[in-house]
């Protein structure tokens, strides 16, 4: 139906997600390469996701609308997510390297638990609506998801990239950011189905990309047991 393909229009327009330095960090991905995609895409968005949009609801809805992305929100947003957390880490690592050593673990496993209460909370939240949406538009999220992952992983691959940057590409490329396509389907449509792509795809892509972090560690382990 045409509102559900304009959600999943807004989840594949969408710039990556903060959740992926996350995921890039526990997969042993390179942080710089994941922090730098992250906030290029995120402000390329500014520009990209208009036009995206545009072409969307003239293809699905045979009405073109332009929907503005505002770049002050991006920009804070990016000051928020990546830049004031970046900018304190580095200075604490310049500054007392012993503590910021001994922070490092803390701050993960603190990192991680977060990530498992979000995942627990938005299950609980929406749990009578889940299956209802996943019947609905489960298969088409899905497809992207995954469809998205193994193509990063096929030009990462051809393109002869290293371990390290092809885990980071794969994650930065299947992690999208959600919040920002449900805010955007709000301003987009007053029909409710718009929203549910965004909604079904942020539940899904916690568990896609937990898988991929279990491939990565597993493919990992076997390698240096090799070797």
């Amino acid at each position: 139906a045409p509102p559900l393909a304009l959600g999943l229009i807004l989840i594949a327009a969408a710039p990556g997600g903060a959740h992926s330095n996350l995921y890039a960090k526990l997969a042993g991905g390179n942080m710089p390469l994941s922090i730098g995609l992250t906030a290029t895409s995120n402000a390329l968005g500014v520009l990209t996701m208009p036009i995206v949009i545009l072409l969307g609801t003239l293809a699905f809805s045979g009405e073109a609308k332009v929907i503005r992305v505002s770049p002050l929100e991006t920009m804070l947003q990016l000051l928020f997510v990546l830049a004031l957390p970046l900018a304190l880490g580095m200075t604490l690592r310049h500054r007392a390297e012993r503590w910021a050593k001994r922070l490092s673990p803390i701050l993960m496993t603190i990192a991680v638990l977060l990530l498992i209460f979000l995942i627990v909370m938005s299950v609980r939240s929406n749990g009578e609506r889940v299956m209802q949406f996943a019947a609905l538009t489960g298969a088409p999220v899905l497809a992207l998801n995954l469809g998205a992952m193994a193509a990063a992983y096929l030009l990462s691959v051809l393109s002869r990239l290293g371990r390290r940057e092809t885990i980071t590409i794969v994650l930065e490329v299947g992690i999208q950011n959600a919040t920002l396509a449900v805010g955007l389907a709000m301003s987009l449509s007053e029909d409710p189905a718009v929203l549910l792509p965004p909604i079904v795809y942020s539940l899904v892509v916690y568990f896609t990309g937990a898988l991929f972090l279990g491939i990565a560690t597993l493919t990992a382990r076997r390698s240096r047991a090799e070797a």
